[in-house]
């Protein structure tokens, strides 16, 4: 009684270009997983530092609190 649907042309994109994606996209994330790692490796050793030990000083800085 019910049929299946014919269609027209291909429904999704095929194995080959996503198997593409997916390897491109694996490989940004791997090296985006290194960059952090070499990071969080330099900053631990000391070699990189985030926070500037110097105050920031403003001039504008009376005007604004006031």
């Amino acid at each position: 009684m019910l049929e299946a649907a014919v269609t027209k042309g291909p429904a999704m994109a095929d194995d080959r270009s996503l198997g593409l994606i997916g390897y491109i996209l694996s490989g940004v994330a791997a090296i985006v997983i290194g960059v952090g790692i070499f990071v969080v490796q330099a900053h631990l050793t000391g070699h990189y530092v985030l926070d500037d030990p110097r105050p920031v000083v403003s001039s504008s800085l009376p005007t604004i609190a006031r």
